[in-house]
Order: structure tokens, then C-alpha cells, then sequence
């Protein structure tokens, strides 16, 4: 035989037996070769195997290389390609159109993460025909079923999760492959949704570049907050969220454009970003996607990283002034939360904890955290902690995290005391001094606080760790006055609480002071949390009420503390008419409004109504303040009447002048008749108070909980309902 022959001999295939229809894999198996009219292209075996189903006409005489392959041969493969793609990245880490600093702190992610493409950010949606090429190791098996398309194939037994993006196989059946179907286009529609209306790469990296600071500062205080690289920045996340198919991790990073679109100056040009909406509906719009899409969804959100993204919700919430909002996420995030175990606390110590084990339990505590927080402010029931929680407590007592642990737990204990019922004014007092001893211990576990010239001459780059410090104080002190409010709004004439009226003047002393130095630091840098301007704004007026008649009675009120108090309401003042300048600050216009209202009443100056001078101010959360002249009124009146030009007008520093507080701390010229705030409740009926109120069906605004802060509340200073 010639050579020819032999050459066309070899290429020619062999003959196959007419009428046969079997593929190579079931004829070399031996097996009956079935087709099912729904997937007339690969037969049941093959597909049950997860190979190509090829004929025997199209296929070599040779065994498949994956069915001759050992498992060392295997692993020396996917050690190659593990390789090749290690040298790729070296080379060529980001082919996108991003800066070339985006592209550095790429280079730092994990290598698994740096062969996820930027270029992606365009079409954020992973190609679902074809995962293996995004799993290296699935492309060793060659796995025909990872590369069906779901969209023509309803048979297909493979699905993906929600939770966590990895494969599992699935029984057959009709059934099953119809929810599989489902869940995958319902994943697909979903991420296609909430990356509507993305922002260009460059615009992208210059918003993120604005809320770094916010990433540096959540993830310091809360640590493993979305990802467990201690060292990843905010632009390689959401580089990397965007290249998910997990509609969680791309909301959270949709969340953190939100939060750093907060952080963009005010007078900042973005015009040349070329954002498809302004930044105020940009915001709205990714907002209210994750919420529609991802948090009201259960099957998405009942996740780690659901967990997450309701966290970032709650954050946002809070830096507008949205209590009631934010209370309400939390509350979700923590039955989604329960329902994920993440409540059953962990047998390892802390110190010998994974990295994902220690995201699980921080989530859990940063939950617990803003619950707690929350409900104090709004005067709710808390989150009852599961008691296994409280051995737990004593394994952090040595160890970083004790201190973030262990005040959530104080403020849901001061949240149970206000919410007991017929309980004795003793059992409160006594269990509101234990309470106080505790605190008293734990702040020794406080970082200190850096003095004036130290955060004059701070570096940037130690901002996150100098903010942290002060929020850390700034709760301390926030926790304490809740703890003694209910106990100074009582009868001003009964001197029993003066210890309570002291220890929490003392603590709005400290809150102040640390507001306008937190104001300070963040002037400029990040957007700051109005609610902790609200926080500040009660601080205040609490001094101003001792002022008018709500301070000790047992010792005669110190001169010095008197000027104390002005020199820090005047402070505050200033803050509030400062910020309320601003564009979108209607919270702190509204407090400035109400602490000028207040001023003049100090000045003597009541508004006339009737015939009769009075004034009722409503405030959120703390109740309505109905104020009537005392018998020293008419003096003083008169006096002020003598003296034009000091109003509400008149220079910060002539606000709330000494001299006239000193001679309303001795004579009481005011009555307030009710504080309806829902934490007196039971205080008010232990100590026999009555209620200016007596039909609250006609005070449509009886429930102080009726709005949020960002609302409209001071038109109803001086109304009558």
C-alpha cells in the first residue's frame, strides 16, 4: 500500500453500522443511548455525566482526555494553568480605563480576584453561558452542562446559588428544573436591574475616591465589613462586586456609591462626570433598587452579605436624619440574621477565629449594636440578646472588641428599665445606679482622647483612627444621658434626683464638647450623621432647661457652671447656624430655629397669645414642651423690655447671658407641664406626675415617633391642635 493510502486510510473515520443513533460515551459504555424530546442534543448519560455528547462519526477512536487523566495528572494541569494566569496578572493586571492608581491598589487584592477584568464595570453582568472559563477548575472537566444556556435548556440540573455563587447539582426531574430556570433568570433579571444607570469608569473612581474615608471609618469600627482583606479600598471592591453574580454583593457596593456620593463637597462641579442623573436621584434610584429588589427579597437577603447590605442601609438613613428608617432595617437584618444562625454564639476563642467566622459574629454584633442605639433614641423595646451571649462577653474581656460589646448591652438594659411596668421608683433608682457603676467601668476600657493641639496637627492619614476615638466617647456620654433624662425631667421642686440631674448635665457637657470637635474633623471630609447632629441639638436643650428651673435643688447652682453652660449653648449655636447654611441641611435649619425660640424665652420674651404669654415646642423622639411664665416673669419682662436690640438677632456670644441665667437658677420664672416622650411613660406613673394633656385625641402629633427628623416638624411651635 502506497503512502498515500495509508495517510487517507488513518484520517478516514471508520463505517458505522446503518440506522445507529447512539453517541461515542454510551457506545463505549456499552449503555442504551436515550434522547428526551426536551433536550434532543445530548443524551440522558452524557448529560448526567456533565460531558459533550458527540456521535460516532464526529469523534476519535481515543478515550476523552478527561476519563484517562489521573488525579495527579489533573492537579498538574490546574497547577499549570494556576500559573500561566498568576504570570498574566503580572503582566497586565487591569486592561480598564481606570487611573493608574486604581490599577496599584488593584494589583494588591488576592489573585483571585485580580483576574475579574474592570473592563466588566461597563457590563457588570458575569456571562452565565460560560462560568467555567471564570472557574479555572471547572475547565478541567470540560463540563458541557456549565455551558448550557439556561434560557434554551430547561433540563439542565446544575444551579447556582443566591447565596454564595458556587455550583450544586440538583435531582432531576420537571419539577426542579423548572425552579432552576426560575431562580436563574430571576438572579439574572435582578443583577441586570440593580446595575442600571452605572456611572462611567472615571466618574466611577472619583465618587469612590470621596467616600473612602467613610470605608475606612465603617470598616475600622465594625472590622470584616463586607470582605475579609483588612487591606482592600474601596475601588477594588466594588471593581471586584461588579464582576459577581450574587445581587447582595452587588448591592453593597451600589451602597457604598451611595454613601460616597453623601461625602461629595457641596460646591462640587460634577458636570464633568457625566452621571445619568444628579446625584440626588442617583441616590434614590440605587436606593431604592437594593431596597426593592435585594432587601425585601428574603431569598436574597437571608445571606451574609444581604446582612451587609441592609447595614449599609442603615448607615445611610442615619447620615440623612432617618431613625425610624434605619430601626426599621436593622430590625429586618436581625430576623434575616437569626434565620442564618448567625445568633448562636461560636465555641472558639476569639483569637483563634477564622477571618469569615469573625465577619459572622462582627455583623451580628454590628446589628446588635445599631438596634440597641436606635431603639434607645426612639424609645422602643430592644433586641433581647440571647442569653449564651453573655459567657461570651468575659472571652473579649483581654481581647480587642470588649468595649463595642459590652455598651450595646447597657443600653438594652437601660431600654428594659424604661420599658418596665409597675415597677417602684426604688427599683428604678437602684437599678439605674447600677447601671451608672457599670459604665464607670467600662470607660476605663475607653481609648483617651487626644488633646487640642494633637488634633490640630493630626496627619491624614490617622483620620479614621482620630474619628473612631471621638465616636467612642461620644457614645459613652450619648448612653449616659439616657440613662439619667427620665430622672431630671421629673418634679423640678423634688431635690431626691438631683444625683441624676447632675451625672447627666455632666454628660451633656462632654457630648457637646466632643460634637463640635467631631464636627471638626469631618468639615469637609465625609458627610456627617445627622442624626448625631440631633444627639448634640437634645444636649443642648437639655442645659437649656437646667437654666429654666430643671437643675439640682439641693445646693445652690454654681456661678462657673452657669457660664459653662452659655459658653457651650452659644457654641452649639454657632455650629447649627453655620451648617444650616448649607444646601440640604434642613435638620440642623429646624434645631437652630427651636434653640433660638428657646433663647428668647431665656431673654424673657414669650410670645403672646390670648392675651397670655405662653409657648409649646415639639421636638422628635423627646415630646411636647408646653412653657408658661413663673412669678418671676413679670419682673424680668419688664427688665428686658428696658434693654431693645437682644433678641434672637443679637451676636452668638451675647446668647444666653450669664448674668440673667444666674438669676433664673435662683428664681424659677417658667413651669414645664409635660415632656410626652415614650421613655417617661412609666417614670410618670412611679412618680404620680400629671400630664398638661388631658384629652391627647386632640393632639394629632400625641405619638412623638409620628415623623423623622429630615421632616418638617418646627411649624409646630406656637400652634394649638
Amino acid at each position: 500500500m502506497s503512502e498515500s493510502s495509508k495517510t487517507s486510510a488513518v484520517s478516514t473515520p471508520r463505517n458505522v453500522r446503518k440506522g445507529t443513533r447512539s453517541c461515542f460515551e454510551c457506545r463505549y459504555r456499552k449503555i442504551r443511548c436515550i434522547f428526551r424530546s426536551t433536550n434532543p442534543s445530548t443524551c440522558v448519560s452524557c448529560f448526567s455525566h456533565g460531558i459533550r455528547c458527540a456521535s460516532q462519526r464526529e469523534s476519535e477512536a481515543a478515550l476523552p482526555s478527561h476519563a484517562k487523566m489521573n488525579i495527579s495528572e489533573r492537579v498538574a494541569q490546574l497547577e499549570k494553568e494556576l500559573a500561566a494566569i498568576r504570570e498574566q496578572s503580572a503582566t497586565n493586571p487591569l486592561d480598564s480605563g481606570l487611573p493608574t492608581s486604581a490599577a496599584k491598589q488593584a494589583n494588591e487584592l488576592p489573585r483571585s480576584i485580580i483576574t475579574l477584568r474592570t473592563s466588566s464595570l461597563e457590563v457588570p453582568i458575569p456571562n452565565n453561558s460560560s462560568p467555567a472559563g471564570n472557574l479555572p477548575i471547572l475547565s478541567l472537566f470540560d463540563n458541557a452542562i456549565l455551558a448550557s444556556d439556561p434560557r434554551s435548556n430547561a433540563s439542565d440540573a446544575i444551579s447556582r446559588e443566591f447565596y454564595t455563587g458556587s455550583l450544586r447539582p440538583m435531582p432531576m426531574g420537571a419539577d426542579s428544573a423548572t425552579h432552576l430556570r426560575t431562580s436563574r433568570l430571576k438572579r439574572s433579571g435582578v443583577c441586570e436591574a440593580l446595575t442600571d444607570k452605572l456611572p462611567s469608569h472615571t466618574a466611577m473612581y472619583e465618587v469612590l475616591e470621596a467616600g473612602s474615608r467613610w470605608w475606612d471609618i465603617v470598616r475600622r469600627m465594625h472590622p470584616y465589613m463586607c470582605s475579609e482583606d483588612t487591606k482592600l479600598s474601596i475601588q477594588s471592591y466594588v471593581c471586584w462586586a461588579f464582576n459577581q453574580d450574587n445581587p447582595a454583593i452587588i448591592g453593597c457596593a451600589l451602597s457604598w456609591i451611595v454613601l460616597s456620593l453623601q461625602c461629595l463637597p457641596s460646591d462640587f462641579d460634577n458636570s464633568h462626570l457625566g452621571l445619568p442623573m444628579t446625584v440626588n436621584d442617583l441616590s434614590q434610584h440605587y436606593l431604592s433598587n437594593v431596597n426593592r429588589l435585594i432587601v425585601s427579597d428574603d431569598e436574597l437577603a437571608v445571606s451574609l452579605e444581604g446582612i451587609e447590605c441592609i447595614l449599609l442601609q442603615a448607615h445611610f438613613y442615619g447620615n440623612i436624619g432617618r431613625p425610624r428608617k434605619a430601626w426599621a432595617a436593622t430590625r429586618r437584618g436581625l430576623s434575616y440574621a437569626t434565620l442564618l444562625g448567625l445568633h448562636r454564639s461560636s465555641s472558639q476563642v476569639p483569637s483563634t477565629m477564622s477571618a469569615h467566622a469573625k465577619r459572622r459574629e462582627n455583623a451580628w454584633w454590628h446589628l446588635i449594636d445599631a438596634d440597641a442605639q436606635l431603639s434607645l433614641l426612639l424609645g422602643l423595646p430592644n433586641f433581647i440578646l440571647p442569653a449564651s451571649w453573655d459567657s461570651r462577653l468575659h472571652e473579649y474581656h483581654e481581647a480587642n472588641g470588649y468595649y463595642e460589646r459590652k455598651l450595646p448591652v447597657l443600653m438594652n438594659i437601660i431600654s428594659q428599665r424604661n420599658q418596665a411596668s409597675s415597677t417602684s421608683l426604688a427599683s428604678l433608682l437602684s437599678a439605674t445606679s447600677q447601671i451608672d457603676l457599670d459604665m464607670e467601668e467600662l470607660a476605663i476600657h475607653l481609648p483617651p482622647l487626644l488633646s487640642a493641639h494633637d488634633l490640630s496637627t493630626r496627619n491624614d492619614l490617622d483620620f479614621a483612627a482620630l474619628y473612631e476615638i471621638v465616636v467612642k466617647h461620644g457614645r459613652h456620654y450619648s448612653t449616659k444621658v439616657y440613662l439619667h433624662l427620665p430622672f431630671m425631667l421629673q418634679t423640678p421642686s423634688d431635690s431626691q434626683f438631683d444625683f441624676n440631674r447632675t451625672q447627666c448635665l455632666k454628660a451633656c457637657c462632654e457630648m457637646i464638647e466632643l460634637y463640635t470637635t467631631m464636627r471638626r474633623l469631618a468639615d469637609g471630609i465625609i458627610h456627617f450623621c445627622q442624626m448625631v447632629d440631633f444627639q448634640a441639638f437634645m444636649a443642648t436643650v437639655i442645659l437649656i432647661l437646667a437654666l429654666l428651673g430643671y437643675g439640682p435643688k439641693s445646693t445652690r447652682q454654681d456661678t462657673n457652671e452657669v457660664v459653662k453652660y452659655s459658653n457651650l449653648i452659644c457654641e452649639t449655636v454657632g455650629v447649627f447656624r453655620r451648617v444650616s447654611a448649607e444646601p440640604d441641611k434642613a435638620l440642623a435649619a429646624q434645631c437652630l430655629q427651636v434653640l433660638e425660640k428657646l433663647h428668647s424665652i431665656v431673654q424673657g420674651q414669650f410670645p403672646r397669645t390670648d392675651n397670655s404669654a405662653k409657648c409649646k415646642i415639639f421636638i422628635p423622639y423627646f415630646g411636647m414642651i408646653h412653657i408658661t411664665p413663673g412669678s418671676c416673669y413679670g419682673a424680668l419682662e419688664t427688665r428686658w423690655a428696658q434693654r431693645p436690640g437682644q433678641c434672637s438677632a443679637a451676636p452668638t456670644e451675647e446668647i444666653f447671658a450669664p448674668r440673667e441665667a444666674g438669676v433664673q437658677a435662683q428664681n424659677t420664672r417658667v413651669e414645664i407641664d409635660i415632656f410626652n416622650a415614650p421613655f417617661l411613660g412609666t417614670f410618670a406613673q412611679s412618680t404620680d406626675s400629671t400630664s398638661y394633656c388631658t384629652e391627647p385625641d386632640k393632639n394629632p402629633f400625641n405619638d412623638t415617633l409620628a415623623m423623622d427628623l429630615d421632616q418638617d416638624w418646627t411649624w409646630m411651635l406656637n400652634h394649638d391642635f
